[in-house]
């Protein structure tokens, strides 16, 4: 399936640059207002055989309004499926788009703790203990506690901010992360292997 662009105008979503199950991660997850850092650091990335994609992560359900149109792979054994042969092969090469507008009114959902979860291959480092300080400024929780505490303290609000969003200190999030030069470092040298972009549109809730 392939979603219309116009999504990403919206702020309900992050962006796995390595896809991880759609958990966030501290080196690994970009927001709505990084959108051009993480596309560019996608592009900019040397080929390898890595077999892995980049994600998209919407905190909400995706209407079909936005749907652009189906792909269908008659024999998908017949395709390699890494990223490199699968844009080559089968995404459009150029960008999609229908008239519906995006909904700029739905907010976003960050207080979710749950990295420890990944169950895949090679798991990122755990985010760091200043990094969690932040969430827990966004999601209510004292900050002075310990990186665990901290993880389980936001873990037990999930349902409650989920369903309230409004309670999130979002703007004061923003600002922490755009203003953590040491972040910006860890994920340059980080992410120093390539994936090309085809989205997964994720559900968050529930994971």
């Amino acid at each position: 399936m392939i979603f219309s662009k116009k999504l990403l105008e919206q702020e309900n979503y992050h962006i796995n640059f390595r896809d991880y199950n759609g958990f966030i991660n501290e080196t690994n997850t970009y927001y709505p207002w990084e959108l051009d850092t993480v596309v560019k650091k996608i592009k900019g990335q040397k080929k390898l055989s890595d077999n892995w994609s980049t994600e998209v992560v919407f905190h909400d359900k995706i209407s079909l309004d936005y749907l652009c149109m189906n792909i269908t792979i008659p024999n998908p054994y017949n395709l390699i499926l890494n990223s490199q042969t699968f844009n080559e092969l089968v995404l459009p090469k150029y960008e999609v788009y229908n008239d519906i507008l995006p909904d700029k009114t739905k907010k976003p959902f960050y207080c979710h703790a749950m990295e420890f979860k990944y169950s895949g291959i090679n798991p990122l480092k755990k985010s760091s203990e200043k990094f969690y300080k932040k969430m827990a400024i966004m999601c209510n929780v004292d900050n002075n506690l310990s990186r665990e505490e901290i993880i389980d303290k936001i873990n037990l609000k999930i349902e409650e901010l989920y369903n309230n969003r409004e309670k999130q200190n979002l703007s004061k999030f923003k600002t922490l992360i755009k203003s953590d030069k040491n972040r910006n470092t860890l994920i340059k040298s980080t992410n120093s292997r390539k994936t090309k972009l085809y989205s997964v549109m994720s559900f968050l809730k529930g994971k």
